[in-house]
């Protein structure tokens, strides 16, 4: 059967210690402290994480998300064939082992090239972990498939209802993963997970723009403003233009880093400028980067290490999970 999770379900203390309430918030601030500074010392020639966002667009109207379908305010943008066969070539030169999000800051099913997309990535980056976060508005059994046919890893379906009851659209595709007869199928189906969500929960306040959690009304923010990130560490962030963001909390591009248009990968990822940032934050934490220095997120990516450590024990890729 599919594996529905319920993130408000979990004990407090748990698996969301670093973003949910629960817990104490001096003792979350240290631990996530250590972290930050365990990934600062493990610094990768390239991004051990990357996002790729291939169109700027969503079609869900979470009331956390600063590009939700109702004010997004990004010009709109697609990116070129061309540009995503120079990244998927360059990871391809650099034996990309990493974990590779077809998304970021948008819905990637929107895109109607998902599918060829993930199969170009699978086929010239063949040790990359991929995967996608799709609120399933457009997902369909036939979608599903070929996502996976195509050399998909994971699938991160949320299912965005405030009631937490599964949506018309999901709720076909449970029905569809959990009477699936074909053996490939159910292959499909023990990399997938439904994630219970509220389209009008309060998270991170996303570098101060989410909508519904104004850094002017909700100072939590500054308890954080002496510790550093784990993001810069390890995560490359590509607009549609080809741009690169400080990380994927920065929904509105409001600060780049490097072009990969005209640069790599790996050039943009060790630049003075990324070097800069990181070396800001490790010193004197968040207060020192515009950006950084109203943003309360506490990402811990353990995903990173998970993957790292599966490669070292060559586990087999189908049994990690974000």
């Amino acid at each position: 059967m599919i594996k529905i999770v319920n993130k408000y379900d979990r004990p407090k203390g748990k698996s969301g210690f670093f973003s949910s309430p629960g817990g104490s918030a001096g003792l979350r601030r240290i631990s996530f402290e250590v972290v930050s500074r365990a990934y600062s010392l493990l610094r990768t020639p390239m991004p051990s994480a990357i996002e790729i966002e291939t169109i700027n667009r969503c079609n869900n109207e979470c009331a956390f998300c600063p590009v939700n379908k109702h004010q997004d305010p990004r010009e709109l943008a697609r990116m070129s064939d061309e540009l995503i066969e120079k990244i998927a070539g360059e990871l391809g030169e650099r034996e990309y082992h990493g974990l590779l999000a077809l998304f970021s800051n948008n819905e990637p099913l929107v895109d109607k090239r998902i599918v060829d997309i993930c199969r170009l990535f699978r086929n010239k980056a063949p040790h990359a972990y991929i995967y996608i976060s799709t609120n399933g508005i457009l997902l369909t059994p036939d979608i599903y498939t070929r996502l996976f046919d195509a050399g998909l890893d994971q699938m991160l379906i949320n299912n965005y209802e405030d009631s937490l009851e599964l949506t018309p659209s999901i709720k076909a595709m449970a029905q569809f993963m959990d009477s699936a007869g074909d053996s490939r199928i159910t292959g499909y189906v023990k990399k997938t997970k439904i994630v219970m969500r509220k389209k009008n929960e309060v998270l991170s306040n996303r570098a101060g723009y989410a909508p519904n959690k104004d850094k002017n009304s909700d100072s939590s923010f500054k308890r954080y403003a002496g510790v550093s990130c784990t993001l810069p560490f390890i995560q490359v962030v590509i607009r549609p233009t080809g741009q690169v963001s400080l990380c994927c909390q920065d929904a509105l591009g409001k600060v780049t880093l490097g072009d990969v248009n005209n640069q790599s990968i790996w050039q943009i990822w060790n630049s003075d400028e990324f070097n800069d940032i990181r070396n800001r934050l490790g010193k004197n934490g968040r207060k020192t980067v515009p950006l950084c220095s109203s943003c309360d997120v506490t990402i811990i990516y353990k995903a990173v290490a998970e993957k790292r450590l599966y490669d070292f024990i060559g586990a087999g890729l189908s049994r990690f999970e974000l």
